[in-house]
């Protein structure tokens, strides 16, 4: 290891350590770590510290130089990034789609002008569902840390030299105070706006900034040192824990990691709390921490593009990971940060780095502008890829369709039908819309999450405080909702849990038997790991539906039936949205339409295609023909 200046903290590497692992469990374990993409703001608040200690301690010293601070950040941080840039695209090129590779190219060049959190802003969110095919998606943090390094500087030195009776306490509070309203407004308008810009980030790095005036006043009892240690380490803890992607995020619940990891900074040379974070294997795991966030991402989404990962390869992948770092440590990170030759001779590896900038941009670029180089597969794995088509587009396009489902109203001389339900009430209602059966229905849509289904009945114990807000308002806008009383049918769409079927049942129990429209109960579709990769590493159009028979899971067919049972039980009717896509008959799942579309562009949800073939099957078998006639009231006495 190379010698550190009388500043260097082991406390700050080993919560380093705590932060990257948090992220990487994150990744490989999301169930077990459903809050671990927390450790990015721990690592925020820990760049706001160290960059205002360095800049405020150079300025005081009358010894700060932009030039030498941001050849610095380039030594720090591009080697190992150009590294894993240039290793993944290698990788990108042999191994992505058509589709893929140009999303890819177009974030290569982000990632490499540090606008990636732009990037991926305005492509989804961070937890969507096609997160696991973007290589570079962990670099937005570093293009947001990045953007703090291109401002900070500038504001730093001129408080501390034009304005140097301005405590820096009170700018960093306010610009932290600033931060945390626009991530809460954010949060209302655009949640991705706020997870990936950097003004609603501004209060991680502000935090670590303001612990730097606050130096002065740390505690000498070691109790307190202690307690604040703890205090600090059981939040960040408790944010791995217990966040999760539906959070909102970051706004006033970033506070937590970002508060623990300030204590934990504040309070880390504590006597007996502070050995969780010196010892080896923490500061080991600090020291390479760059080089393993960097690298575990891509790792795991080439590996996982084209095989299902068990835990057991999982464990593998990280171990992998935690070697490559190693190496990017020792080979790459200490050499450029700290070469041996002449100063003179360092700006000689800047322009290296600018021509690996170019270089990097230039393939970036055309495989953009190339949609992805298509002609690097054979025919038929071309034909794959033609068939699944942009996923990206197909699930902007469906989130404005769900907007223009909601907005429809019933007309005289169909059948009203008003689809109830998650996301896969959208898939029901494009149905009705885009096939056949819009000759005979119209249809309207009313989003409604499953965990909001408990009705007036008993609220469930377990939920969130805001989680209930949120489904009393939202279940009594449905109750109140004008087109309830205009529609003729209510199908009720959702992907069905167990603990959805008590719920569901709550509500049939409460609901009116006088209620004017009759309810339908659609079961859940047939579900797959991931029928893109699943249609990619099979690697040809023909035998498809066969493949999607062999991996769907069939652990659906028990739940439907209890579904089926409960309606029954209920006097309403039910609709096997399943059979409709696979049938036991031909031991096959349809997956593709007439013209070689892909009908599913994900584990289940259907396409625009999916949803016009799957309503017109639908309409051809009969399936709603109930529909079109003369009912009785839905909801009668309790069949036992």
């Amino acid at each position: 290891m190379t010698a550190k200046t009388d500043r260097y903290r082991r406390d700050i590497d080993g919560l380093r350590a705590i932060a990257v692992m948090s992220v990487v469990l994150y990744h490989y374990a999301p169930g077990s770590f459903p809050g671990g993409f927390v450790g990015v703001d721990v690592f925020f608040v820990i760049s706001g510290y160290l960059i205002t200690r360095l800049i405020h301690d150079a300025v005081i010293a009358n010894k700060f130089s932009f030039a030498n601070f941001y050849l610095r950040r380039v030594r720090r941080l591009f080697p190992a990034l150009l590294f894993t840039l240039l290793a993944s695209t290698i990788a990108a090129i042999l191994i992505l789609s058509p589709n893929h590779l140009t999303q890819y190219g177009g974030s290569l060049v982000s990632a490499i002008f540090s606008v990636s959190n732009f990037f991926f802003w305005r492509q989804s969110g961070y937890f969507d569902t096609t997160a696991d095919t973007k290589p570079l998606l962990h670099t937005w943090s570093l293009s947001v840390e990045e953007q703090f390094y291109l401002v900070w500087p500038a504001v730093l030195f001129l408080l501390l030299t034009k304005t140097p009776r301005l405590p820096l306490l009170l700018v960093v509070g306010a610009l932290g105070s600033v931060s945390v309203y626009l991530a809460e407004r954010w949060l209302q308008t655009d949640p991705s706006a706020a997870f990936f810009l950097a003004p609603a980030r501004v209060i991680e790095l502000a935090s670590g900034a303001a612990l730097v005036p606050l130096d002065r006043y740390r505690p000498k009892s070691n109790a307190l040192l202690e307690a604040g240690a703890l205090a600090g380490l059981l939040l960040i803890a408790y944010s791995v824990f217990r966040f999760s992607d539906k959070t909102p995020f970051p706004g006033v619940h970033g506070l937590v990691p970002t508060v623990g990891a300030a204590l934990v900074i504040f309070c880390g040379t504590a006597r007996y709390s502070g050995r969780v974070l010196t010892s080896r294997l923490a500061v080991g795991l600090g020291l390479i921490s760059y080089s393993l966030y960097l690298v575990h991402w891509p790792i795991y989404v080439f590996a996982s593009y084209y095989f299902d990962l068990a835990m057991t390869v999982k464990v593998l992948l990280i171990l992998v990971s935690v070697g490559m770092a190693v190496l990017m440590y020792f080979f790459i990170e200490i050499p450029f940060r700290y070469p041996k030759e002449r100063k003179s001779r360092s700006y000689s590896r800047v322009l290296m780095y600018v021509c690996g900038v170019v270089a990097a941009a230039s393939v970036g670029s055309a495989a953009y502008g190339g949609n992805g180089w298509p002609w690097r597969f054979s025919r038929d794995r071309a034909q794959v890829y033609e068939a699944l088509g942009d996923v990206s587009q197909i699930v902007a396009s469906r989130h404005q369709m769900a907007v223009d489902l909601d907005a429809l109203s019933f007309a005289p001389g169909k059948v009203n039908v008003l689809v109830v339900g998650d996301s896969h009430s959208v898939d029901l209602g494009n149905a009705f819309r885009y096939s056949k059966l819009a000759e005979q229905f119209h249809v309207s849509r009313i989003g409604l999450k499953m965990v909001c289904f408990y009705g007036s009945g008993k609220e469930p114990v377990g939920l969130p405080a805001s989680t209930l807000d949120e489904c009393r308002t939202a279940f009594d806008a449905f109750s109140r909702d004008p087109r309830l009383q205009t529609a003729d049918w209510v199908m009720l769409a959702l992907r069905w849990t167990d603990q959805g079927l008590t719920y569901l049942e709550r509500y049939l129990e409460s609901s009116s038997t006088e209620m004017r429209a009759k309810l339908v109960v659609v079961g859940r579709t047939a579900e797959f790991v991931d029928v893109p990769k699943l249609a990619a590493r099979h690697g040809r159009v023909n035998g498809l539906d066969s493949v999607l028979w062999a991996n769907r899971d069939t652990k659906l067919d028990g739940l439907n039936e209890r579904l089926k049972r409960l309606a029954s039980r209920y006097g309403v009717r039910y609709v096997d949205k399943e059979s409709v896509v696979c049938s036991s008959e031909r031991s096959a799942c349809d997956a593709l339409d007439e013209n070689e579309k892909m009908l599913i562009f994900d584990y289940g949800h259907w396409t625009i295609e999916g949803a016009r073939f799957y309503g017109n099957k639908m309409r051809a078998q009969g399936v709603l023909d109930f529909m079109l006639k003369p009912q009785p009231a839905s909801l009668g006495a309790r069949v036992d």
